[in-house]
């Protein structure tokens, strides 16, 4: 008999994303679900409860009761939205044989009937549930159910998905028989900081060689792939911290050489000392002066300092906002909240200018801010910067490696600028100009409806394995809140393919010009009742 506690949300459930959002929605914050994930898994670090003590007030955990309510809210909020299940992991635990099943989970008791329908089409029986409503702490409801079963912990499997759990069960359970899942909250390289890796499940069908169910010689080559893939990760994550070390290590020659050349400033003209002691410092004090008017002369010989005046027919506000670094590099406290701020600012703004240094390599960070452009829905203006020191041969080159890694911003016209000699200036304003126009501009019925019939005609979408074709009604333009949206009308959205939508939204920016704005395009489940009276 085998005896299994499961973890629900992470490990049979994939509901991450729903509890972000239904948590952004509570609290009522302006910020992308993204971030709010990414501050919920640095547990270690603020405690268990990261994100909302943070984020909302600790009043609303004084007591038990607060904390089951606003889970329960939560829950609901996610059973609204929909979630779907780790299908494989839950399979491979229906074939296990001669066992005995527990959900461990802080969520509340309506969300797990709510999937208890979804489990039982994969055969999965559930002989023990165990919700935030029987009590505060996992570790003594895990013993309660031990006790129930007539089992010692010794005799229990633990299968979770985060490192909280981890540290919970360690002091309850073999440790060998804790079981860490990678495609749950934590990934495999914060699981690997506390169990090994043989303990950590990568693909669902591990779960046999976990509770001793595989041979050997399968074990040995699931541990043989699991390296290859760990190696592989672990490859690319050196090359980007070798190029920020390049980075880093040019930075500091820089700093090095301009301290150089103060000190050799400093130097120039040394004070003069006699034989009985210094002079009178005052002297001293005019030549000090002297030099620092001197070097100011030097600096206006070398430089000339330009205003640039630009003629404008609309009325902008702009903001300068803070640089965005690596969480791991981040301060907690103002540095993080100016990186709230400035990603708050992204969704408010109606255009996003990204400033990109041409001299320098594209870094896994640029990549970062540019996710939040894409994600915010906003004009893009892509300016590259230092222009002068790049060539013809240089901008073709940068151009192509933007093109690679920027891909998902389908971003064709770029700025050229250079700050030090004020050129290509007024450029940007055209580009803002360009993208405020696409942004809000008037797309006809009958211009859509032409579209919309050639590509039913030419390219419909695909039917998909264990669906039935999919119907599709119409195509739909609106522009709410200034984002450009295309709602394809259908029977049933899960028929078509997220490829298709790529393709539609391709299609539609080559066709009405989106050049420098972002559009967003979704499938839409609407009877044909509905779709006549739209």
């Amino acid at each position: 008999m085998y005896n299994i506690f499961l973890d629900f949300d992470g490990v049979i459930a994939d509901t991450i994303k729903q509890h972000a959002t239904a948590f952004k929605e509570i609290a009522g914050l302006d910020i992308r679900v993204e971030d709010i994930i990414s501050m919920q898994f640095r547990k270690e670090e603020y405690g268990p409860n990261a994100t909302k003590t943070k984020l909302i007030t600790d009043d609303l955990y004084q007591d038990y009761e607060s904390f089951k309510n606003l889970t329960t809210k939560q829950c609901e909020m996610v059973m609204k939205m929909d979630f779907e299940l780790f299908t494989d992991f839950v399979d491979v635990v229906s074939n296990i044989r001669s066992k005995k099943i527990a959900i461990i989970t802080n969520s509340s008791r309506a969300i797990i009937d709510f999937a208890l329908t979804k489990l039982a089409v994969h055969g999965l029986k559930i002989d023990t549930i165990s919700t935030i409503e029987d009590g505060a702490s996992k570790t003594t409801r895990m013993q309660a159910i031990c006790k129930d079963w007539n089992v010692k912990p010794s005799e229990v499997y633990f299968v979770t998905d985060t490192t909280y759990d981890v540290k919970e069960a360690q002091g309850l359970f073999e440790d060998d028989k804790i079981i860490g899942v990678a495609w749950g909250y934590h990934p495999y390289q914060k699981l690997n900081t506390l169990l090994p890796a043989g303990q950590i499940l990568i693909e669902p069908d591990e779960l046999y060689r976990a509770i001793e169910l595989e041979s050997t010689e399968v074990f040995e080559k699931n541990v043989e792939k699991r390296v290859k893939k760990i190696a592989k990760k672990q490859l690319k994550q050196e090359e980007r911290d070798a190029l920020e070390a390049k980075e880093r290590e040019e930075e500091r020659k820089f700093l090095e050489e301009q301290a150089l050349e103060d000190q050799k400033t400093s130097n120039k003209n040394p004070p003069v000392r006699g034989q009985g002691g210094t002079k009178n410092p005052e002297p001293e004090l005019d030549e000090e002066l002297e030099s620092e008017e001197d070097s100011e002369k030097e600096l206006d010989n070398d430089f000339e300092y330009q205003s640039t005046t630009f003629e404008v027919d609309r009325k902008y506000t702009l903001l300068d906002s803070t640089g965005i670094r690596r969480p791991g590099q981040r301060t907690f406290g103002a540095e993080s909240f100016a990186t709230f701020q400035t990603i708050e600012a992204a969704y408010k703004a109606d255009v996003i200018c990204m400033v990109v240094d041409g001299s320098q390599p594209i870094t896994h960070q640029d990549q970062v801010v540019a996710g939040i452009l894409k994600e915010a829905k906003k004009g893009v203006v892509v300016i590259i910067n230092k222009s002068d020191l790049l060539g013809e041969e240089d901008r073709v080159e940068f151009i192509k490696e933007f093109t690679y890694k920027f891909a998902f911003l389908k971003v064709k016209k770029f700025v050229w600028v250079s700050a030090k000699n004020s050129k290509g200036l007024d450029d940007i304003w055209e580009q803002i100009d360009d993208a405020l126009d696409q942004k809000s501009q008037e797309i006809s019925r009958d211009e859509t409806r032409k579209i919309f019939n050639y590509l039913m005609k030419q390219k419909p979408p695909a039917k998909l394995r264990l669906k039935k074709r999919p119907i599709v009604y119409d195509l739909i333009y609106t522009n709410k809140n200034g984002t450009p949206l295309f709602e394809l009308l259908c029977k049933d959205k899960t028929a078509i393919h997220w490829s298709y939508l790529r393709f539609l939204e391709n299609t539609l920016r080559k066709n009405f010009n989106f050049d420098n704005t972002e559009i967003k395009v979704k499938a839409v489940n609407l009877s044909k009742q509905q779709v006549m009276v739209k």
